[in-house]
């Protein structure tokens, strides 16, 4: 996904009327699509959301995985906000823009969404060429051995199996981070696993 935050439809006030918009790609049951989403904050924390808009760019059975696909996301001069994948577009229209918003968020990322335990889910997925504010020149390539901190607020954090291993990998640039793993048994009174520290 790539999403953010974009302007608020209150006039005053805390983050309730935030603007939440992002452009998605992934399973949602019938085969890799891609589609985007427009939710308004309810509340100031903000916690509850009000899907406002949305539709699908590319239906399922279009793209494949393994697959690189461009991405893009535009609030524009006229506070609509453009969604973009592999050459398809979609508009939504200015929702009544107040102000700029109050929770400040853009990101890239990705997510399973099995709330209410309904099924289960994995996803990886590789992301390259970042550019921002239309820029001519790419605003990270990712091509250096760790992520910049002077570009991104966070740092390398990994939990997953390699190799017959489970592999904990987590970095820090000037706060506390940490990378764990809780076993389901919470009652267990002993914990002992072998460590090999690369």
């Amino acid at each position: 996904r790539v999403g953010g935050i974009f302007y608020n439809v209150q006039s005053s006030g805390g983050a309730t009327g935030d603007i939440w918009a992002e452009v998605l790609i992934g399973d949602r049951g019938s085969g890799l699509e891609a589609w985007y989403d427009v939710e308004k904050a309810l509340n100031d924390e903000p916690n509850d959301w009000e899907v406002i808009g949305g539709g699908t760019l590319i239906p399922p059975g279009t793209l494949q995985t393994g697959t690189a696909y461009p991405v893009e996301l535009e609030y524009t001069n006229g506070h609509d906000i453009i969604f973009r994948v592999d050459g398809q577009s979609a508009t939504f229209p200015n929702a009544g823009r107040q102000r700029s918003p109050v929770t400040q968020q853009k990101h890239i990322g990705t997510g399973v969404d099995t709330d209410g335990g309904f099924g289960s889910g994995y996803v990886s997925a590789l992301f390259d060429d970042v550019f921002i504010n239309d820029q001519a020149q790419a605003y990270d390539r990712f091509s250096s051995a760790f992520i910049d901190p002077t570009k991104w607020n966070e740092q390398e954090s990994v939990r997953e199996i390699s190799n017959g291993k489970l592999r904990l990998n987590v970095r820090a640039n000037g706060q506390l981070e940490s990378a764990t793993i809780n076993p389901a048994d919470q009652s267990t009174t002993y914990l002992e696993a072998k460590i090999l520290v690369e």
